[in-house]
């Protein structure tokens, strides 16, 4: 088959410009003559390696099945798309500004009722709004969408992303986690965790919790509550943030070990008997430093 330009970009709904864009990955000459803006369809055609180039895109297309779009109002964020971060937002419109390379990143969309749900994505799409410029999308079957669209976006999700994904999949574990967050305010996942693992009595891997096989149903989930508000609340009166993921690991290896008297530390941070925690170990000066900072005291604290 013999590529001819103009065909191509009819076929493909392209510009002479994104064309070129195609080409100047891998053709210097091709950059300088876009940056001198004089660009012409005779000489794309006259680049020996156009043809071949313009093969591969061909292909790319017809594997992927990408498709070209402007029309925004279409597309709809699915349940478990992560809040927009607008600095990345403002990084990807210089980005694409400066070298538009989008479709080689197409947006995944599965359609449901006539809706176009953007799965993987969001942040490319809200770029070319704001650049008002085309984007490219392919589309997927929405059952065969997994966490594998996940690990391969353009921004790495952190644990609360995997915790909102599985909750907009009716995750009953994961609903009961974040329901957990949501009562006591707690903003972060591996805070939370320390938690429930005093009631699981089982180390929760950041792998576990990626991968979707999380367990903690809502009977493990009244059980954390009574916990917190039996061995931690009562620290709420001491310390003005108890939120803090070693302050919790401190507790939970305190009770554990069947050392924790709630009174009798309060009664040594009135004191100010520290002499106290150090002698009692490690754990006992976690909770000291965690009272110090929370209390804003400012003598210095020896051997912490």
């Amino acid at each position: 088959m013999k590529y001819d330009v103009a065909v191509f970009m009819k076929k493909y709904n392209l510009t002479k410009i994104e064309i070129a864009e195609i080409l100047k990955c891998t053709l210097p000459t091709v950059s300088i003559m876009m940056q001198r803006k004089e660009m012409s369809l005779a000489y794309l055609e006259r680049l020996e390696e156009y043809e071949e180039l313009l093969k591969k895109y061909d292909d790319q297309f017809e594997t992927f099945n990408l498709i070209k779009s402007i029309k925004y109002n279409e597309f709809k964020f699915y349940d478990f798309n992560r809040p927009l971060n607008h600095s990345h937002v403002r990084f990807l419109e210089q980005s694409i500004t400066q070298n538009n390379l989008l479709h080689y990143f197409p947006i995944l969309i599965f359609i449901e009722n006539e809706i176009k749900y953007i799965v993987d994505g969001q942040h490319r799409f809200q770029a070319c709004v704001n650049l008002k410029i085309p984007f490219y999308y392919r589309v997927i079957d929405k059952f065969t969408f997994s966490i594998s669209h996940i690990n391969s976006a353009s921004r790495s999700w952190n644990l609360m992303d995997y915790v909102l994904f599985f909750v907009a999949k009716k995750n009953e574990n994961y609903a009961n986690l974040k329901s957990l967050m949501d009562k006591y305010n707690i903003t972060k996942v591996y805070t939370v965790i320390s938690l429930i693992e005093m009631v699981k009595k089982e180390q929760i891997t950041p792998k576990v919790l990626k991968s979707g096989k999380f367990v903690f149903t809502q009977e493990q989930l009244e059980e954390s509550v009574k916990i917190h508000d039996s061995i931690l609340h009562p620290f709420t009166y001491m310390i003005k943030n108890i939120y803090i993921k070693d302050f919790i690991v401190a507790i939970r290896n305190l009770y554990n070990r069947k050392e924790l008297d709630i009174g009798e530390i309060e009664k040594r941070f009135k004191a100010e008997d520290w002499d106290y925690f150090f002698k009692k170990g490690n754990d006992f000066i976690t909770v000291l430093k965690t009272y110090k900072r929370n209390k804003n005291i400012q003598e210095a604290v020896k051997c912490i």
